[in-house]
């Protein structure tokens, strides 16, 4: 499950006016970029299990949001 969140966090790290993208940046600068794939690959699990478990829609927060 790891390599695939990471290779999802390795392509919402290149899509514009992403929060995840916004996310990744900030990270990578502090941790490296292995260690930011895998934080953003973490949000990606987090976010995933709260749509499931609450049946909602999932809301792009945006790149100004951070």
């Amino acid at each position: 499950m790891k390599p695939i969140l990471v290779e999802c966090a390795w392509a919402a790290s290149h899509v514009k006016d992403c929060y995840l993208r916004k996310k990744y940046e900030s990270l990578v600068a502090r941790r490296g970029k292995k260690r930011a794939l895998i934080a953003v690959g973490h949000k990606i699990l987090y976010a995933a299990y709260h749509i499931l478990s609450n049946l909602e829609p999932y809301k792009e927060l945006g790149y100004n949001y951070i």
